[in-house]
């Protein structure tokens, strides 16, 4: 989802509602579809951009470790697990990111199916995007791994899940499709709740980890690819910088000191990124409730959707300026 669509539904909801247009409730569905899209995008953004992060450390760590050794040693000789993560917590970063993912795809076809129902011809468009979305839900589901603790309410949040995609199709089949669209986001309410609540747990603990990434300082054991194990400093990025400049002289001290500072640049960027998504998502269950609300109060409130749309927008910025 690119800036210029989200601006396209932000004006054309902005036109219909200031016009009082009749159309304006679906208009609505409209906008939280691309919101949530364009959420989803630059999440993805920004995940890619914290694990690049994280390579960046391991590279680092590895050449400030092989300074003032000779050729032959350990610390010297780049093998197949040379750049490979040192602390076991950082093993874990790639496997939860895919999960964040997954959740996400989740709560983007979800909005599809409810904006393909609240469209005039319907019927084909909810089929296809109930197939989306049930294989989002499988993807969550396969994504998790028992050895992860981060997510206390996953199986009741699958139970929601798997329950409200099961009678989607007897809800489509057997009532009006106002009255389906009602009952649709109904039950789909709490697990939306539960779903951004453990996405922005886990843009929190991003976060934290983004920190991790620059100042961690700590002995590991690695494999050294010969079946035994060495020793190594798992250094973070500001200690490694620190030392490879304390060898460095002219021109390629410089160089180093720029790309410090463009990596601390980066780091923070990432930082503020996570945490304007997690102001968007936050923002995601309250704009459904009331457009849930305004099915049978049209003239309800939808402020809520407003306030996600600009919380969008202002991630969005961040995407653009990850991407410069």
């Amino acid at each position: 989802m690119n800036g210029f669509r989200l601006e396209r539904w932000i004006l054309f909801y902005g036109v219909l509602a200031l016009s009082g247009c009749a159309n304006v409730l679906t208009a609505s569905y409209d906008t939280l579809s691309a919101s949530t899209q364009a959420v989803s995008a630059s999440s993805t953004d920004t995940y890619t951009r914290f694990l690049k992060l994280e390579q960046k450390k391991d590279v680092l760590s590895a050449s400030s470790a092989a300074i003032g050794s000779k050729p032959g040693d350990s610390a010297s000789d780049i093998g197949l697990t040379t750049f490979d993560p040192l602390t076991e917590k950082n093993t874990t970063y790639r496997k939860e990111l895919e999960k964040r993912e997954a959740a996400l795809g989740i709560l983007v076809n979800y909005t599809k199916v409810v904006d393909a129902f609240a469209n005039k011809d319907y019927r084909a468009d909810v089929d296809k995007a109930s197939t989306q979305l049930t294989a989002s839900i499988n993807s969550f589901g396969t994504s998790l791994d028992k050895s992860f603790p981060n997510y206390p309410n996953e199986k009741q949040a699958l139970a929601l899940l798997g329950t409200f995609v099961s009678e989607l199709g007897g809800i489509i089949a057997n009532h009006e499709r106002e009255t389906a669209l009602k009952q649709i986001m109904t039950d789909a309410q709490p697990w939306i709740v539960k779903l951004t609540d453990l996405l922005i747990h886990d843009n929190t603990q991003l976060e934290a980890a983004t920190d991790d990434l620059l100042n961690i300082d700590a002995s590991i054991k690695k494999d050294d690819g010969h079946g035994g194990s060495v020793t190594m400093q798992d250094r973070g990025i500001l200690a490694s910088y620190n030392l490879l400049l304390k060898s460095a002289q002219g021109m390629d001290r410089l160089a180093l000191v720029q790309q410090a500072s463009d990596t601390i640049a980066e780091a923070k960027e990432i930082k503020l990124a996570l945490a304007a998504l997690s102001n968007a998502l936050a923002k995601i269950p309250a704009a459904h409730q009331q457009m849930l609300a305004s099915l049978d109060k049209p003239s309800s409130s939808l402020t809520a959707l407003t306030d996600l749309v600009a919380e969008a927008q202002r991630a969005n910025q961040f995407y653009q300026t990850l991407n410069k």
